[in-house]
């Protein structure tokens, strides 16, 4: 059995699948449909509004979902980017209050009993400051406790 419909393939002019132009006319495959130009046009379509006003859409074939695929790269790291979380004036402002209870620390440090004096140097309360800072304190147990009636002051 022989079919009597001739039929022929051919592609749009500037290759496009189709675009709409500021005038309102279409360019590509999608044109020379709504121009009727061709009776049926095939190719992967994106089914879009603007295109369903031009011409009518089947119903899909197939369904693709591409992907675009590309290299990780490699992870660049930063050694100052802990710092970037907070601005250059917070970070001058938590170093300044840092600065300042350290101070106070210190002064309290010298008002100290005798016997306290001797453990909380200006030395000791610089260095165990330090440490919590870099959160590399000792434990409460192994701090030195010196058991007086009148209390550190």
């Amino acid at each position: 059995m022989t079919s009597a419909h001739a039929y022929s393939f051919q592609r749009p002019p500037d290759g496009a699948w189709g675009v709409k132009r500021q005038d309102g006319t279409w360019t590509g495959m999608v044109g020379m449909v709504s121009r009727k130009e061709a009776d049926l046009g095939l190719g992967p379509f994106a089914l879009t509004a603007v295109r369903a006003g031009a011409i009518d859409y089947s119903l899909d074939i197939l369904i693709d979902y591409a992907r675009v695929v590309a290299g990780r790269g490699r992870p660049e790291v930063n050694p100052w980017g802990f710092l970037l979380p907070f601005s250059l004036e917070l970070w001058a402002a938590i170093l300044s209050a840092l600065v300042v209870v350290l101070a106070i620390v210190n002064v309290m440090a010298m008002f100290m009993t005798s016997d306290y004096r001797v453990i909380y140097s200006f030395r000791s309360v610089t260095f165990h400051y330090i440490q919590v800072i870099l959160q590399q304190g000792q434990c409460l147990t192994s701090v030195p406790h010196i058991s007086s009636p009148q209390g550190p002051f």
